[in-house]
């Protein structure tokens, strides 16, 4: 979908669980990111693990167009709270643009 690894890592490796974990205890990472070649703002995060339980996120999740497919994304509430969790300076402004697309979308 023209989507590029911004990591060293191979994507394949998402998969296993076992290496996800090594990930997160030493190397710390909470996210594994893809980037759109052609539109660089365009990146999407695969969190290596989540606080909120899937089956909670899932509930909550809005189904989106991407491309010539369809992907489901986690609620503006989810996404502030996992954000407020990782709490890097990056999340934390993030949180301040999420917070204007909820009230956009009057759910605050």
């Amino acid at each position: 979908m023209g989507f590029d690894l911004k990591s060293r890592y191979h994507a394949e490796a998402f998969a296993d669980p076992e290496v996800r974990e090594v990930w997160l205890r030493d190397k710390h990472m909470l996210a594994f990111s893809l980037v759109d070649q052609v539109n660089p703002m365009r990146v999407v995060d695969l969190l290596l693990k989540s606080d909120v339980p899937f089956a909670d996120l899932l509930a909550r999740s809005e189904e989106v167009p991407l491309n010539t497919t369809r992907v489901r994304i986690a609620s503006v509430d989810d996404l502030i709270a996992l954000k407020r969790h990782a709490g890097r300076p990056q999340d934390l402004a993030d949180i301040k643009q999420l917070g204007a697309i909820r009230r956009r979308k009057g759910t605050c």
